[in-house]
């Protein structure tokens, strides 16, 4: 027997999960065909949550000022700090300091492997753009995979960075 479960179905069930257990839990989420790309998913949680239990939650996750260590991002290795964040609607803007002086990068293309400074490939005028994004993308991915803020808070982060 095949059972069909609609859209309203699907939201009763995930807000009987969240009022046990308020996180939005991958593993249920795919069980119902979801993904926390899903726009009406997050704001759903959003409002489920409320704007205080959201600001609570990133003050309690978000830690100011430490040090984090990126070294299993394809061939990158450098630290950064959070040094601030804003909500805006259901967005997160995560102001991020990246230490490119002491941050390496390895080319995989060079016969060598040859590693060079983070600030040098960043300032290159063929390719620094392409290294920007990529730095971008490895704290991004560690947010999401080390703070888990998109299932605590069901915020969307854009991350803004900044070198020294």
């Amino acid at each position: 027997m095949k059972v069909i479960i609609n859209e309203n179905d699907v939201k009763g069930i995930l807000l009987k999960l969240w009022e046990k257990n308020p996180y939005l839990d991958p593993v249920q989420m795919k069980m119902f065909g979801l993904s926390y790309n899903n726009i009406s998913l997050m704001e759903e949680f959003q409002k489920f949550l409320g704007e205080e239990e959201i600001e609570n939650r990133l003050y309690d996750i978000i830690k100011i000022g430490k040090d984090f260590e990126i070294n299993d991002c394809g061939n990158y290795e450098f630290t950064f700090q959070i040094t601030d964040w804003s909500v805006k609607g259901s967005e997160i803007r995560i102001e991020c300091l990246v230490d490119s002086e002491n941050g390496t990068m390895s080319f995989i293309h060079d016969e060598n492997g040859e590693e060079r400074s983070l600030d040098d490939v960043l300032h290159n005028d063929d390719y620094g753009w392409e290294i920007r994004i990529e730095v971008e993308d490895c704290i991004g991915d560690w947010i999401h995979d080390n703070i888990k803020l998109s299932y605590y808070t069901g915020l969307l982060m854009l991350i803004e960075l900044k070198y020294k």
